[in-house]
């Protein structure tokens, strides 16, 4: 599942594998069809990877905890969004 800019998702098989990291290498990017829909979609690396570094992508820059575990089963320690600040 992409959720993509404008909160419109698909169901794109193989991009599901890509690991979320608060500071992601990577970007889901759509091009072509109909407005509002996508020809073709892809996995780009946002900056240049090592061979065999993991390919990151964001989950939800700013989803909360609970957000993440029920979209996506999981909830990761570095989230920023769920903390309470002095």
């Amino acid at each position: 599942r992409a959720e993509g800019r404008g909160g419109r998702t698909a169901f794109v098989p193989f991009l599901d594998m890509a690991n979320h990291a608060a500071s992601p290498n990577c970007e889901v990017q759509g091009a072509g069809g109909a407005p509002g829909a996508f020809e073709a979609v892809a996995l780009v690396a946002t900056r240049s990877l090592d061979a065999g570094e993991e390919a990151l992508i964001s989950y939800g820059g700013t989803a909360t905890h609970a957000a993440l575990f029920s979209g996506f089963g999981f909830a990761p320690a570095e989230s920023r969004s769920d903390r309470l600040e002095p």
